[in-house]
């Protein structure tokens, strides 16, 4: 196996073991001993790709909203607010753990600042709205506004499919705008 390759697969089962420990307790709890044990990874590894637990979580999550990102630039080509959000949704539902995760363990609505913060996201869910509202203050108010939603949507273990979520969610918003 090429160096690259090591390297990969050690950091994906660091992560997926800090994952897996997450979900018994908080971070601040979480040791590096606990968590090389939970990866099968010799501590002498950890510590030659991350400093410390919070170091792995923080690239956990840069992956994430990293990946988001790229999601909403292919979406923000075809202009169709309902392809874009199912294209999310389709993403989030594949990184379901991972989401989860960071929107339970990120610190006071952090996950939803961040979200709200990534210029693509801005762009896409504003592409095709009318008005003179400030496009952050819009992406603020749709993302924390839909964030709970998606997130009992993903805790559901039979959920209906992103595109029907997204057509969902889509309801919701358009039918409050209409009722003004």
């Amino acid at each position: 196996m090429k160096q690259k390759e090591i390297r990969d697969l050690t950091e994906r089962k660091l992560k997926n073991g800090l994952i897996v420990l997450l979900k018994e307790k908080p971070l601040r709890k979480i040791t590096v001993k606990e968590l090389c044990e939970s990866a099968s990874v010799n501590r002498t590894t950890f510590y030659k790709y991350y400093g410390s637990p919070y170091d792995l979580f923080d690239s956990i999550a840069d992956e994430f909203f990293e990946g988001i990102a790229k999601v909403h630039i292919k979406a923000m080509q075809v202009d169709d607010l309902k392809e874009n959000l199912t294209n999310a949704y389709s993403f989030m539902e594949e990184h379901r753990e991972v989401m989860l995760t960071l929107y339970r363990n990120l610190p006071a609505n952090q996950f939803l600042v961040r979200y709200a913060a990534i210029p693509e996201v801005v762009q896409a869910l504003n592409g095709g709205m009318e008005g003179n509202i400030d496009q952050e203050a819009r992406t603020v108010y749709f993302v924390c506004g839909t964030m709970p939603l998606l997130v009992k949507w993903l805790e559901q273990e039979n959920r209906r499919s992103p595109e029907k979520e997204a057509e969902f969610i889509m309801s919701i918003v358009f039918s409050a705008r209409k009722s003004r």
